[in-house]
């Protein structure tokens, strides 16, 4: 399934929840946790958000990620943190 038209769909019909960012040496693994669909968006099949659970260490930034996953490929994605619980950090992207 890779394909650069990433859409909802894709993300709620793939089996692996696993992401993988490679950031400054060290492979970071992201958990995806829930795909919401976003009703006001200009993209053809409705925008949507992400948001993954991960490591407390070591902590992402605010910034573009080359993100991988072994069904739908590497993929920049623009990822903000939005919190942090006792299992580590939150992360969001925003496809509208």
């Amino acid at each position: 399934m890779k394909t650069d038209v990433l859409t909802y769909q894709k993300y709620q019909d793939i089996s692996s929840k696993i992401f993988q960012i490679n950031h400054t040496d060290t492979a970071i693994e992201l958990e995806l946790l829930e795909v919401t669909m976003i009703q006001s968006s200009v993209l053809p099949d409705g925008g949507f958000s992400l948001l993954w659970q991960g490591p407390l260490a070591p902590a992402l930034t605010q910034a573009t990620y080359a993100v991988q996953h072994a069904e739908i490929g590497e993929h920049p994605y623009f990822i903000v943190p939005i919190g942090k619980n006792e299992s580590g950090y939150m992360y969001e992207a925003i496809f509208s």
